[in-house]
């Protein structure tokens, strides 16, 4: 599948569908700039902190080479 697909975009009528889907959903809010002010980050550290530390405390494997002799001899 050598061809890109291209982005079909919603018609006025389906994101107007969309909208009042989102719209009648109790769990859905738009925040105000005064509660938007008030969140904060979960953790206190940004995703990037929290990327470095996880590499900087995993263990990196170790590339091994195995001749065919070894894989025969476990079989």
């Amino acid at each position: 599948m050598n061809e890109r697909s291209k982005l079909i975009r919603n018609t006025a009528q389906e994101e107007a569908a969309i909208e009042r889907g989102i719209a009648a959903d109790t769990d859905t809010f738009v925040p105000t700039d005064e509660q938007f002010a008030q969140m904060k980050r979960r953790g206190g550290l940004s995703h990037t902190t929290l990327v470095r530390r996880y590499e900087a405390n995993t263990e990196q494997p170790v590339p091994r080479r195995h001749s065919a002799l070894d894989i025969v001899s476990a079989v």
